[in-house]
């Protein structure tokens, strides 16, 4: 069996977003979360500022000194594709007016040019942890990827409505988030994240863990009681 840290990933099994204020606190209480296992695949592109260079040549074009800064991850662009047109998710996820009717939600309405930003989400998604022919387990415990960009916004990507089954895209724009909750908006992150203090806030962190969250198919409670 290999080292737990060289597991494979298989799958993309759960996604979860989390309302979050203009600042990136979450949003307590119901209403507030969702899980769902209608992803199809989640595009994470870190967002780099490439590093400046400095040449200096002499009087025959000689380079006589030079340098070369370090590239910077600046943030994370993402690319979610869902399988169903889930308006509430959707809505959560763009900040978009999203009105009901007897049924539930029925409908969406693009956010207007007078309307400012949205407020952010974190975002959460799961893969198996997979080692050879089976999930992994460790201490008898079956293992997941657990990956996160604590503050995210989003809005609709190019769509095309024809022939056979839709997909929803969503592009993501993602970075560090200070205020972001150390136990994370549901107390469950692992002891070993939530106590790597100052580190949790990080645009984008994975881990492996003993569990997968249910998916809700409908709005959750955030509890977020860690500060």
């Amino acid at each position: 069996m290999p080292s737990p840290i060289a597991y494979a990933s298989k799958d993309n099994l759960r996604l979860r977003v989390t309302k979050l204020t203009p600042q990136g606190a979450p949003r307590t209480g119901s209403g507030n979360g969702y899980v769902t296992d209608a992803v199809i695949s989640v595009q994470r592109t870190p967002r780099v500022e490439a590093g400046q260079q400095n040449l200096q040549r002499n009087g025959a074009g000689t380079i006589c000194q030079q340098n070369q800064e370090s590239d910077t991850i600046v943030g994370q662009d993402l690319v979610v594709r869902l399988c169903t047109n889930d308006l509430t998710l959707i809505g959560m996820l763009t900040g978009a007016y999203t009105p009901s009717d007897g049924s539930g939600v029925m409908g969406y309405l693009e956010r207007g040019l007078d309307d400012g930003a949205p407020d952010p989400v974190c975002f959460e998604w799961w893969s198996y942890a997979w080692d050879n022919n089976g999930q992994a387990t460790l201490a008898d415990a079956p293992q997941y990827w657990h990956r996160v960009v604590p503050f995210v916004t989003f809005v609709h990507a190019q769509q095309t409505t024809e022939r056979g089954l839709q997909v929803v895209e969503l592009n993501g724009k993602g970075s560090e988030n200070k205020y972001i909750t150390i136990n994370g908006p549901y107390d469950d992150w692992p002891t070993a994240i939530k106590t790597a203090d100052g580190l949790v806030n990080r645009s984008f962190g994975e881990w492996r863990e003993a569990s997968l969250p249910a998916a809700s198919y409908s709005t959750i409670t955030v509890s977020s009681s860690a500060s």
